[in-house]
Formats: C-alpha cells, structure tokens, sequence
C-alpha cells in the first residue's frame, strides 16, 4: 500500500510505508514527527541518500511535504560537493535546519515550507532561483553573506526575525510580505539609474557619502520589486499598489528605528510609487500636487532640485512682471529706469538686477518696492508671487533639513 499523501505528492509513490496507529500509512518521509519508528539521525541520514540518489542520475530531488524529525544540517553539501535542483515545498523543519555554506547548483523550492525552529542560510549560495514565498518562519532565521541569484519571498510569515547581512538584494523580492520584520544589515540593494548617468558611476557616486548628502542625486536605492515593473503606458497598478506598501513598511521600520537616512530613501521610493500608481499623477506634469512636489522638490528629500526649481520660479515671475508692465512706485525714475514694459527693456543686467530684487520686495511685502505693476495682470503676477515663491523656499528648507538631518 502507497503513502496516503502519494496523491498530493507523487515522487513517494514507491517509498515503503512505516507503521502508524492512525488508519492512515504514511511513508517514512511523510510520516509525522516521533511516529517515523526511526531516530533524528537515522531519518537525516535517509534524506541524505535521496539527495545522493538524484544527484548519481542527475536528476532533481523531491522533498516536498517532508517533515524532518529534529534538527539537520546540509553544510556538507558544499561548493565540493553541491546539492541537486531541489524542492522542499511544504516540507516542516521540526528543528535547526541548517544549511550553512550550502551550495545549491540548480532551483531551490522551499514554497509554503515551515521553519519550527531556528533556520540558517548563512554564506549558503544559490546558483538558480530560490523560492521561499508562503513560507513560515517560527523561529529566528539568518541569511549572512547569502549569495542568491534570484529569490523570492513572497507572502511569507514570520513570527520572530529574519535577518540578511551582506546580502546582494538585487534579485530578491518581498512582495506580499510584512518587510518590518526583516533586518538588513549592510545589504545591496538595486540602484535606480538616472538617465543621464551610466549605472556603474551611480554606484561610486551613492557610495560617496558627501555627494549624496550636497545632491541628493546620485540615484537611489530601490527594491528588486520596483524594478520588475512593466513599462507598458499605463504600468501594473496592483503591483505598483503592493511596491508602494513595502515602501512605505520598510519608512516605518526605520523611523521606529531613528534611522533618518534610510527614512528619506524609503520615502522617496513610496511617494514615487503612489505619483506612478495614476496616469494622470504620472504623465500630466501639473496634473496633481503629488506631481508638483516631485517636479518641484524631489518629494522634498532632493536639495538641489529644490533650489533650482526656486531660482526659475524667481526668474519666470519676474519676466512675466516684465511682460505685464512695471512702473517707478515714486513719481521719480529709479535708478535711471522710468518704467519695464517687455522683455526688450530689460535687456542689460542692471535692469534685469532690478526686475529680480523687485520680485522679491513683493515677496518680502515691502510697502514701497521699487516698482509697482500698472495693468490687473500685474497685480496677479504679484499676487502668484508672494504665494508660490515662499512656497518653494520652504520646501527648499525640508530638503535641507532631510538632507542635513542624519
């Protein structure tokens, strides 16, 4: 008679059967923990000779649905001495699974397994893509200096931490997953590029700690999730939705942990997330205030950005004051100057010096400023003046202030 879960788990058709006061048989792979009639070691040393087995023909090893009796360590499978494809799906590691310095040459499928125990991947490396999405993790689980070349942890649940230290993030997604739970301790994560930069400049410039700091431009670092997205017109809405969530998690865990640098990345990357979840947010420049305060100051975390946009914002209400026609607010000409009717009169930079200071007596709500609009569309432009300059000045101050605070 076969296993009773040969059905759902079809490579233990052949496996013999062990006994099992419930009705039910149950092969010794499948059977539950303390009625498998056979010792932790003497169980971890069956699972090892399937492992042998798969890799003698060169085939993958099926684990999955395995519950292991107590504590096991694949360490000897090594870069010597590498395991096979392997699939551990819905497996239950009843201990220690430990798989330091594990070396896993092809896929490695641990989908919906369960860690009872402490789990550890430390310097274990992947060659092919690791799945670990809708798996539990019970207890702590450890991933120091992983090398993955692809992973997934997708909807996983995890009751106490797991932490990655000096991992390579570039390949590995978290969507679906409560991301405050996770440590990450001198990891790598992807680099946004910027269009005008070569992606290999932006990771010296990110690793200069005063370029950041001055610029803010440097790129940024984003999630692996972020960069799967499509580029089709109108993008993934809900996939865009679940990246911005993981953004916004990965802002609160630092801001419960004071960490103001990381905070700003994450916040960036959240904000950048909600303007392209919209069409309109993400194609219409002006079509959202979510928009303008991109374009205007890189969500108030881009200093630079800011004060450019500032040093326009001056110099285009100024030429529109220009174009609306300016006139001495004393009945004498000032400085030589006996009215600004257009761009042609302002042609020399004593009169273009003038038009600025002007602009920002309005903005300061001087009582006599030099020169006073003389049309309704002046007084306007006035008006836009003394509202949207301060504006930007202020966003100005919170990117200095974000930049400067850490």
């Amino acid at each position: 008679m076969a296993c009773c879960r040969a059905e759902k788990y079809k490579w233990c058709k052949d496996e013999p059967v062990v006994g099992y006061r419930d009705p039910k048989e149950y092969c010794l792979f499948h059977a539950p923990k303390g009625e498998k009639s056979v010792s932790s070691e003497a169980f971890n040393s069956r699972v090892f000779k399937k492992i042998d087995a798969a890799k003698t023909t060169k085939q993958p090893c099926d684990l999955s649905g395995t519950i292991f009796e107590g504590d096991i360590s694949f360490g000897h499978f090594n870069k010597n001495n590498p395991l096979p494809p392997v699939r551990f799906s819905g497996a239950t590691f009843s201990g220690l699974a430990n798989f330091f310095e594990a070396t896993f040459s092809g896929e490695a499928g641990f989908l919906g397994a369960k860690f009872s125990g402490r789990a550890t991947f430390s310097q274990a490396k992947f060659s092919g893509e690791a799945d670990f999405s809708w798996a539990t993790f019970s207890g702590r689980a450890g991933f120091l200096k992983t090398i993955f070349s692809t992973a997934r942890f997708n909807g996983i649940v995890i009751e106490e931490k797991i932490r990655f230290d000096g991992v390579d993030l570039k390949g590995v997604s978290f969507l679906d997953t409560d991301i405050r739970k996770m440590d990450f301790i001198n990891c790598h994560w992807p680099i946004k590029p910027l269009q005008f930069l070569p992606g290999r400049l932006q990771e010296r410039l990110l690793d200069n700690t005063w370029y950041k700091r001055l610029t803010g431009i440097s790129g940024r670092r984003v999630l692996y999730d972020e960069n799967t997205l499509s580029n089709r017109k109108y993008g993934e809405p809900e996939k865009i939705k679940k990246v911005e969530l993981l953004y916004r998690r990965l802002k609160q865990k630092y801001k419960e942990e004071h960490d103001e640098q990381e905070v700003s990345n994450w916040h960036f990357g959240e904000k950048e997330m909600f303007r392209k979840g919209n069409w309109r947010r993400r194609y219409v420049p002006f079509g959202s205030i979510t928009n303008i305060y991109w374009l205007s100051s890189g969500y108030g975390e881009r200093p630079i950005k800011s004060i450019i946009s500032l040093v326009f914002l001056i110099c285009g209400l100024s030429f529109l004051q220009a174009l609306t026609g300016l006139v001495p607010s004393s009945v004498e000409p000032v400085h030589g100057i006996e009215s600004i009717n257009g761009i042609c009169d302002i042609k020399d930079i004593e009169k273009l010096w003038a038009l600025i200071i002007n602009t920002l007596q309005f903005v300061t709500f001087q009582r006599e400023p030099m020169f006073r609009p003389n049309t309704l569309n002046g007084e306007f432009i006035k008006l836009l003046s003394r509202i949207l300059i301060p504006l930007q000045a202020a966003l100005f101050a919170l990117a200095i202030r974000n930049r400067f605070r850490r």
